[in-house]
């Protein structure tokens, strides 16, 4: 090994970076969009680009290294056309965006977010008439409330409440 400088960041997980319910809310797809923690992620990484010579680095060679839910963000992070040109190369430990769990499809994450939205005591029936009342009652939930709600709300074999979702914008 040699001259190798390492950044880590942090990024937006479970329900908190990945909410996915802009397609039953008309007008108001930027409350809950979905994959906020692929868009923190790439945020990062404009930002390291941008500074990787203050660090002695060479914003040129950067490398994305990702293990299991990692991974896959390194390989969503390679793929996304927003990010294009950000790094030059990904390693990728264990899962890739082939893993069963790694992604879901939009209307499968909407599902889930309306569960999520109902198990918080909040009505998801009103999502297309008035999405601002739903989202004023999942803001007056506690974080902790949404996080263990995100695991009630959804029982899957191999995959999770949250995860990057196909939504044609980061994920074509």
């Amino acid at each position: 090994v040699g001259n190798v400088i390492v950044a880590s960041f942090q990024y937006r997980v479970g329900a908190f970076g990945f909410l996915h319910l802009s397609p039953v809310m008309p007008g108001f797809e930027e409350e809950a969009p979905g994959n906020v923690g692929l868009w923190d992620q790439a945020l990062a990484l404009r930002w390291l680009k941008e500074n990787a010579r203050a660090f002695g680095g060479n914003p040129e060679w950067m490398t994305l290294f990702g293990e299991s839910a990692g991974s896959s963000s390194v390989n969503a992070q390679l793929m996304s056309p927003v990010t294009r040109g950000l790094v030059k190369r990904g390693m990728m430990q264990s899962a890739t965006m082939n893993a069963p769990w790694s992604h879901m499809t939009s209307e499968k994450a909407v599902e889930i977010g309306k569960a999520l939205v109902n198990d918080c005591n909040c009505n998801a029936s009103l999502l297309p008439e008035n999405p601002q009342a739903v989202m004023a009652c999942m803001r007056q939930v506690d974080a902790k409330t949404i996080s263990v709600q995100q695991w009630n709300s959804y029982s899957g074999i191999l995959s999770y409440p949250s995860a990057p979702t196909i939504d044609g914008a980061f994920l074509p």
